[in-house]
């Protein structure tokens, strides 16, 4: 019986362990998942723990994750949700603390103030930690709450970096300058200069601080702070751009972001476009994985042969062989280092004219092209026949066959900034040509080299103003899009590339860059770059390379015949022989990209031992909100091209400008254009709420609202917006 009774007992407490490790188990797992960011099988895990009552007691846990999941991966809305479950929990809830210094800090990373100091009271002093006072700090500076900034400043002191920075925004909102300058001079030791750019650009943009700082930090910031002064020319800007590349890259985020509204408030817009181009080219970095060199090898392999035909015209290469026509159209192919003539077609009568080559890949044949032509000829490398392809639609301009690429069938032939041209290859005897007009801004580029990047389905310009090629800006154009438009990106190179003359050649996915400097008559190339553009982000990197990989003699004067993979023909016929002469080399290029992680192996770099802070409370003006350079730049087009073409637009700048958050602007454009219109019940509306929502001037919202004749409303819309808005003024809601 005893027996009996113990297997019984022994049975129960299995059941019962099992049960409990598979209870418990599932968020173990969850956690596991959420630490390896496999965030999809951790919110699996943690809705089975949600879905069922037997979990009823992990129900706060499974929460609590979720909501950091949300948080980690940048869903606010649904962060704030489950945060806000926590909250309406019972008092005992282990998580109600941690939720709302989560909540605290959504709320006033993203501009909502109101909510941000309501839940600020809320959380108990022992449990406000230090990063939230100083948010906390920030929010009263920008609400202008002077009392409880004091106050805050008062209980911090001055002994910490937190209270020293507290102080500033107290000194800073009382107008007390001699004391901020003196709180300032706490941040200028090397480790704390994030803490310097944020607040020296991006709480005031103003060179007031400057006097204040050692000559070291004044050496530092020598570059922007020079570009603080009204009417600095565009060209000092691209200097400071390459000056600032050698800070580290969150202080150079501050920095760009506290020179971009400056630029906006100056009426600067080109210069505030190239900095938001430099903060999305720093934005797409990963840190230690983002290429800082290449290496490239090059291998050449000179092609021997024996009895050249005296009278060859022409070389064609499909990227492994080797073929020759002759002024009469023979066709002759290297074998085994011998050119023998081989069994071809007769020519096409008028073949002389098409003097321009390219090989049609997926036909196997070779394109034989000249411009004012109805037709062209293909000679086909299986048989060596000749075909006629007919062309219909656009008719092509003269045509540079060093602007003529070919992919998939299509042949691209880039005409000029303006315009591009596809041919379509339809069948074999066939190419439908369409001209393609560049929709809206067009780079003000003069001087460009063009990167074929048709593969990939783009092309690139590299270039500058007034005939220079600069090591700036980069403008590429995808071509498959009905109404391509070009874009403009921040690509810096390590030289200045207008003190160069540039050729390029293919190395598998990459372009090579060769700088030639006139001074040395082209003798070799004094310097490389690798060319690397990701579709994927469409992003163009010029990436130094230390070493200029060899080439062959007199390289500048080669023709790039053709390329296979990594492996590129080039051919040279000495002009200055008496005698036929053609020289062949294979040159097959390697590619190693080395980052930042292969450095630190390499014993390179050294690896810092101070953890730069996540730094993810940006402080700007009022409202306080990041800059997304993707969203922002089309708004700064837009405001560029109203100031350079000279139109006088303040109802459309208002609109630009209340999109790119600057509301005081906004205000003043919007006032211009209601003097050209006073009655116009619009822009009457739009100064009501700019003045009520962001200004936070109601007094002044109400005086315009008065001013709207409500029956001489016509729009229902409007109407009902007006009404709103009255009543919320008239209520005292904020």
């Amino acid at each position: 019986m005893r027996t009996k009774r113990s297997l019984l007992l022994f049975t129960l407490l299995v059941l019962f362990l099992l049960t409990g490790c598979g209870y418990y188990n599932t968020f173990y797992n969850a956690k596991k998942y959420y630490e390896k960011n496999d965030y999809k099988t951790s919110l699996e895990k943690c809705d089975k723990i949600l879905s069922g009552e037997k979990y009823k007691a992990l129900h706060d846990d499974a929460l609590f994750l979720k909501a950091r999941i949300y948080h980690k991966t940048g869903d606010r809305e649904k962060a704030v949700k489950y945060y806000s479950m926590l909250l309406e929990k019972p008092a005992e809830s282990k998580y109600q603390e941690k939720a709302r210094g989560a909540l605290f800090t959504l709320y006033s990373s993203g501009g909502d103030y109101q909510n941000a100091y309501t839940l600020y009271s809320q959380v108990d002093k022992e449990n406000r930690t230090p990063e939230m006072d100083v948010a906390f700090a920030k929010l009263l500076y920008l609400r202008k709450y002077a009392g409880e900034l004091e106050s805050l400043s008062r209980d911090y002191g001055t002994s910490t970096d937190i209270g020293r920075e507290i102080a500033l925004y107290a000194s800073l909102l009382r107008g007390d300058r001699r004391r901020a300058g003196e709180l300032l001079k706490a941040f200028e030791a090397p480790e704390k200069s994030q803490y310097l750019a944020r607040i020296f650009f991006l709480l005031t943009c103003d060179s007031f601080f400057v006097p204040f700082m050692s000559s070291g930090i004044q050496e530092r910031y020598k570059a922007p702070v020079e570009v603080l002064t009204p009417g600095g020319d565009t060209a000092s800007f691209q200097a400071v751009l390459d000056e600032i590349d050698r800070l580290g890259q969150k202080e150079q985020r501050f920095l760009l972001r506290g020179l971009f509204r400056l630029f906006v408030e100056q009426g600067r817009f080109y210069e505030a476009k190239m900095a938001l181009l430099k903060m999305e080219s720093l934005s797409g970095s990963q840190g230690s994985s983002v290429p800082t060199m290449a290496l490239i090898v090059n291998t050449n392999k000179p092609v021997a042969y024996s009895d050249l035909p005296t009278d060859w015209k022409g070389y064609l290469t499909d990227g492994r062989g080797h073929y020759l026509y002759t002024e009469e159209y023979e066709v002759y192919q290297l074998v085994k280092g011998r050119w023998e003539k081989i069994n071809a077609a007769l020519p096409p009568d008028g073949i002389e004219e098409y003097s321009i080559t390219v090989w049609d890949a997926l036909n196997k044949r070779w394109l034989f092209i000249a411009e004012g032509k109805e037709e062209w000829f293909a000679l086909n490398i299986n048989d060596f026949s000749w075909d006629t392809i007919f062309l219909e639609g656009d008719e092509l301009p003269r045509l540079l066959p060093e602007r003529l690429y070919y992919h998939n069938r299509k042949l691209y032939y880039f005409d000029s900034i303006g315009s591009f041209f596809v041919g379509d290859i339809r069948g074999r005897d066939k190419v439908t040509v369409e001209k393609i007009e560049v929709k809206g801004w067009l780079p003000q580029v003069s001087g460009y080299t063009v990167l074929d990047f048709t593969r990939l389905g783009w092309l690139i310009l590299v270039g500058g103003k007034e005939g220079d090629i600069n090591n700036t800006m980069a403008y590429t154009l995808d071509i498959n899009d009905p109404d391509p438009s070009w874009k403009e990106q921040y690509a810096a190179a390590p030289v200045v590339l207008a003190d160069y003359v540039l050729t390029s050649f293919d190395a598998g996915r990459y372009k090579i860059l060769l700088l030639w400097d006139p001074l040395q008559e082209y003798e070799k190339p004094a310097k490389a770059l690798l060319a690397d553009f990701q579709s994927s982000t469409e992003r163009l990197s010029l990436i130094d390379v230390p070493k200029t990989p060899e080439v062959v003699e007199d390289f500048f004067e080669y023709e790039t015949a053709g390329d296979y993979g990594s492996d590129t023909i080039i051919t040279y016929r000495d002009p200055d022989t008496t005698f036929n002469s053609l020289l062949i080399t294979v040159m097959s290029t390697n590619v190693r990209q080395q980052t930042l992680a292969d450095d630190f192996r390499m014993g390179n770099e050294p690896r810092s031992e101070v953890k730069e802070q996540d730094l993810q409370d940006i402080l700007l003006q009022d409202p306080e909100k990041e800059v997304f350079p993707e969203e922002m730049l089309p708004v700064i087009n837009a405001l560029d091209q109203l100031d350079s073409g000279g139109v006088n637009n303040p109802r459309k700048a208002g609109d630009l400008y209340l999109d790119a958050g600057f509301y005081e602007k906004a205000a003043l454009s919007y006032t211009e254009a209601l003097e050209e219109e006073p009655g116009d019940n619009r822009l009457l509306y739009a100064l009501a709420y700019v003045h009520f929502r962001y200004l936070k001037e109601p007094e002044k919202s109400r005086e315009y609202l008065n001013r709207i004749d409500l029956p001489s409303v016509e729009e229902e819309f409007l109407r009902e917006h007006i009404i709103k808005l009255k009543s919320v003024l008239d209520s005292g809601e904020k």
